[in-house]
C-alpha cells in the first residue's frame, strides 16, 4: 500500500517493468519525472494490482482479462521490435467457493488464460501461498499449480537459479506483521521456456532495508533477452 510513499526506493532498484500489489490507482502515484506507461486493475481506487512500464516499456492489458479471477491481469508488453507478454498475478481471499481463495484464483485462471501464455509469458507477482500452506488444501493448490507449470514448460526463476526445492527456499519474500520471525516465501516469478537460459539473476530484497516501507520485500529478476 501507499507505494506513493515508496516512490524513491523502488526506482532505485531501475526496474524496466514493475508489479505492484495493493498498488493506488497510477493517478496517485508521481514517479519523479521519471516516464511511465501502467496497467492497473481493481474496484478499489487505493489498492488494486498495478504493473508499470519504464524505460520505453509499453504495456497493454490484453482483451482476453476478465475480473472473475482477482487480481490477475494478462498483459502485451513491447519494448523495442521485442515483444513478451506477463501474467500480473495478486492472490485474493475467496469465501465461496471457498476452493478458489488465494492460490485457487490462479489455478483456476489458468484454462482461460491458456491461450494467452507461451513460452514468451512470464507469471510474476503475490501468489499469497506456498507449498508448506498445502495442508489441507487439496484441490487448487500450489502444488497442483506447479504442476500444471511444469506441463507448459514453465519454471520458477527464483527455484531454477538457486537449485531449491518448493517449500524449502532459504529466502523469503514476506514478513507477517513485519516481523522477522514470521517469514515466508509467497511472491515469484515463473517463465516459459523461452527465458529460462536467459536468466541473468534473481535477488530478493533484505528484511533490514525494507521493513518501514512492506510486509514484503522486492522479487528482482533479470534477463537477458532478444
Amino acid at each position: 500500500m501507499a507505494l506513493r510513499k515508496k516512490v524513491k526506493a523502488v526506482l532505485e532498484l531501475s526496474p524496466d517493468i514493475l508489479i505492484v500489489p495493493e498498488s493506488e490507482h497510477p493517478e496517485k502515484i508521481n514517479f519523479q519525472g521519471v516516464e511511465s506507461n501502467s496497467v492497473w486493475i481493481g474496484e478499489n481506487p487505493n489498492k488494486g494490482l498495478a504493473v508499470y512500464g519504464f524505460n520505453g516499456v509499453s504495456l497493454e492489458l490484453d482483451s482476453l482479462y476478465t475480473d472473475q479471477f482477482r487480481h490477475i491481469a494478462p498483459i502485451n508488453v513491447t519494448f523495442n521490435d521485442f515483444e513478451f507478454s506477463i501474467l500480473a498475478v495478486w492472490t485474493m481471499p475467496c469465501s465461496k467457493p471457498r476452493e478458489q481463495r488465494y492460490i485457487g484464483q490462479v489455478y483456476y485462471s489458468i484454462d482461460h488464460y491458456k491461450e494467452f501464455i507461451d513460452q514468451h509469458t512470464l507469471i510474476v507477482g503475490d501468489f499469497n501461498w506456498n507449498l508448506v500452506f498445502d495442508t489441507g488444501k487439496k484441490k487448487a493448490n500450489f502444488s497442483s499449480v506447479v504442476g500444471r507449470f511444469s506441463e507448459m514448460g514453465i519454471k520458477s526463476a527464483y527455484h531454477q537459479q538457486n537449485d531449491q526445492a518448493f517449500g524449502k527456499e532459504s529466502q523469503n519474500t514476506f514478513f507477517m506483521y513485519r516481523k522477522e520471525e514470521r517469514q515466508y516465501h509467497i511472491d515469484y516469478c515463473f517463465h516459459g521456456e523461452y527465458w529460462k537460459g536467459r536468466l541473468n539473476s534473481v535477488k530478493i530484497g533484505q528484511y533490514k532495508d525494507w521493513k518501514e516501507y512492506s510486509d514484503h520485500t522486492p522479487l528482482v529478476v533479470r534477463y537477458e533477452y532478444s
